[in-house]
């Protein structure tokens, strides 16, 4: 959702001059709000965020496999992927 979006969800609250002094939030949009801040909050993309523990739990046991037989890549390397 844009910033434009969300402007046209909102309502403004003026005072008696018309400066506007609050914003009247949807429910709705409020717990969308709240939902992607404590995503950012918890240091994890979306997507890891939906992830299952097991499915997480099971990437990270093939990655100290890998490790230990040898796998690896140089940072160099693993640093391409990140930008590409």
């Amino acid at each position: 959702m844009s910033a434009k979006d969300i402007q046209q969800l909102v309502q403004y609250v003026t005072d008696s001059q018309g400066a506007q002094i609050g914003v009247v939030v949807p429910i709705a949009l409020w717990e969308q709000i709240l939902m992607a801040l404590e995503r950012r909050e918890s240091g994890l993309d979306a997507l890891d965020e939906d992830e299952p523990n097991a499915r997480i739990l099971s990437d990270l046991e093939e990655s100290v496999r890998s490790s230990r037989a040898g796998k690896v890549f140089p940072i160099a390397q693993l640093w391409d992927q990140v930008y590409e």
